[in-house]
């Protein structure tokens, strides 16, 4: 495969010579904006693909070892944040829509929904749940709220 790839990129670097002097030859030295030769310039950026062949070296067994768990553990890291998105995104929710509109932390910080989840991520996964003076938030909404939005929390 490796010589069949090597061929291939010989036999486009000689066409595209090929082209270019009958281009020449045909046209002068002015060129239209028909030419294909755009075409074969980018298919020779597809020798930069021969350095891969380095990653058969028993050199990089490790490494790709190391990049195979990565990429493995994509999965399970995508799930993780499934898992931790549905229930904050609930909870961002409940709290957008439940708060009184008259009280102005709930509108400083649950005015929209972005916001809403915004405060609801940063108090439950980052646990910084203040607001810009210091004062816990949730204390402040279940003030004004009631205490079920504590529970709630």
């Amino acid at each position: 495969l490796a010589n069949a790839s090597e061929m291939a990129l010989v036999f486009t670097a000689l066409l595209e010579v090929a082209l270019g002097l009958v281009h020449v030859m045909s046209h002068g030295d002015s060129g239209g904006s028909e030419d294909l030769l755009p075409l074969f310039r980018i298919l020779r950026l597809v020798r930069v693909f021969r350095v891969l062949r380095v990653w058969r070296l028993e050199v990089f067994a490790e490494l790709k070892l190391m990049i195979r768990g990565t990429i493995g553990g994509m999965r399970t890291l995508m799930w993780s944040c499934v898992l931790i998105f549905i229930p904050v995104y609930a909870m961002c929710l409940i709290f957008r829509e439940l708060l009184d509109s008259d009280d102005p932390i709930a509108m400083e910080y649950f005015a929209s929904v972005p916001g809403a989840f915004f405060s609801v991520f940063r108090c439950i996964v980052v646990s910084e749940c203040a607001d810009t003076q210091g004062r816990p938030l949730f204390v402040l909404v279940t003030q004004e709220n009631g205490w079920a939005f504590g529970v709630l929390y």
